[in-house]
């Protein structure tokens, strides 16, 4: 088992939008006091210990249970600590894609108004009422996915590169290594086809600048970007922030060669199947 808790304080940055929680999961712990004339306050660390990433989910399911209320800080922090973890695991909700990602402050808002507030889009409640045992279906159905196989609701390939190809204000925004792990995405994106990766012709537009080689040796080395594990933590660790940030310009790079080149491609291919018509 390991400290959900204490996985959050070790790996949290300032720049994170989960650093806002920063304040309820290190201050929260028990503390008692007893003894007279003069009381002796103890404080006892909580632990939020789970086995694994399933375990953690199933904490999730647990806290989305109708009835469940988070009036202490505790709860709160169980809350929170297991949004991020699963976060970092690279797994969204398909029913709730950016809960993971931005969790609401107050964790009923989406655990209750939320989750009613879709019921009723897909016409499951009566007359506005959300019943609890439709609220346990929909908790009980959570599809979890992983992040490298998504793309937002109405992105598609080409504007997924335009976002991070031209610098736009969403990817300025992100973290060094969240760039390092969108870029990796998006290549993955443009260079799997039917489940194998396609081999490109870089030649014709690098000058020997770019092989299918480098290719595959920079996606093998951010990598570790995409996951959460702790040897993919333990990994990124190695890189200094001047080296992610070259990695980070290289990647632009080899974005926008691979995709100019799948853009050549399609249009041969199309040139191709109307040669004859």
């Amino acid at each position: 088992m390991f400290d959900l808790r204490q996985y959050y304080l070790n790996n949290i940055k300032e720049e994170d939008y989960y650093y806002r929680f920063y304040a309820i999961v290190k201050d929260v712990d028990i503390i008692s006091s007893s003894g007279l004339p003069v009381p002796k306050v103890k404080r006892e660390k909580i632990q939020y210990l789970v086995y694994d990433k399933q375990d953690t989910i199933d904490k999730f399911k647990e806290l989305c249970q109708p009835g469940q209320k988070f009036d202490d800080n505790e709860k709160k922090c169980w809350f929170y600590i297991v949004c991020y973890y699963l976060n970092r695991c690279e797994v969204y909700i398909e029913q709730f894609p950016n809960i993971l990602k931005r969790p609401p402050e107050n964790p009923s808002t989406f655990t209750y108004n939320e989750i009613r507030n879709w019921a009723i889009a897909h016409k499951l409640d009566n007359n506005g009422t959300v019943q609890y045992i439709t609220r346990r279906k929909i908790v009980s159905e959570f599809k979890f996915l992983n992040t490298q196989s998504y793309i937002e609701p109405g992105e598609d390939i080409e504007s997924l590169f335009n976002k991070i190809s031209t610098n736009s204000i969403d990817f300025q925004n992100l973290s060094i290594e969240s760039k390092l792990r969108e870029i990796a995405n998006l290549i993955e994106h443009l260079l799997k086809i039917n489940g194998k990766f396609e081999v490109l012709n870089y030649e014709r537009i690098t000058f020997g600048y770019i092989t299918n080689e480098n290719i595959k040796d920079f996606r093998k080395q951010i990598q570790c970007f995409r996951h959460a594990t702790e040897k993919a933590l333990a990994e990124r660790k190695q890189f200094t922030e001047s080296q992610k940030s070259f990695l980070v310009d290289y990647g632009l790079t080899l974005s926008k060669v691979i995709f100019n080149l799948r853009k050549y491609k399609e249009r041969e291919n199309n040139d191709e199947l109307h040669k004859y018509d």
